[in-house]
């Protein structure tokens, strides 16, 4: 893909949800900053069938910060990609933790080296704006060309025929 075109997109995308900081490096992101939905991770335990256990990733999505980010500790020191893209998120946004962003930027790196889409989209992110870091757009680019790559920002399949609704005046679909 063009480097401009994606760069015009990556700009676009992180516009949408947050504004530039000024220029302090550690400045807090905006308060109506948009959650970053998870993307679900490779488990271990999917190659025997058994359910993965992820009381960290439980926690973090139930909102209880205090608990899940010990919880978060131990499973991404084990190498779990989600455990350490939500762990990144703790310091990014403060949650649970006084915000961090070398060590934010440290869990998402870990997740995202597993390709996990939603770390590499928050590094582009990071990047892009300065979070803790010089503003980089090469490097901006380069996260966010990988997490498209991996998925992210992908279109969702339209409804099955099933789902869609019956025309006026059509006949009811055979069962």
């Amino acid at each position: 893909m063009d480097r401009h075109l994606t760069l015009l997109l990556l700009a676009a995308t992180l516009a949408a949800c947050c504004p530039a900081p000024d220029s302090t490096a550690d400045r807090q992101p905006a308060a109506q900053l948009t959650a970053i939905p998870s993307v679900p991770a490779a488990s271990p335990t999917a190659a025997t069938g058994a359910p993965a256990v992820h009381p960290g990733v439980d926690a973090y999505r139930r909102g209880d910060y205090a608990a899940a980010r010990p919880l978060l500790e131990s499973e991404a020191a084990a190498g779990d990609a989600e455990a350490q893209y939500l762990l990144g998120e703790l310091h990014f946004r403060g949650h649970g933790t006084p915000r961090n962003y070398a060590q934010a930027r440290h869990w998402l790196e870990q997740a995202a080296a597993q390709e996990h889409p939603a770390a590499q989209h928050r590094l582009a992110e990071i990047h892009a704006y300065g979070y803790g870091v010089p503003r980089d757009t090469v490097a901006a680019n380069r996260w966010e060309e990988r997490a498209r790559a991996n998925g992210w920002g992908a279109p969702t399949a339209p409804p099955a025929a099933t789902d869609a609704p019956t025309p006026p005046g059509a006949p009811p679909a055979a069962q």
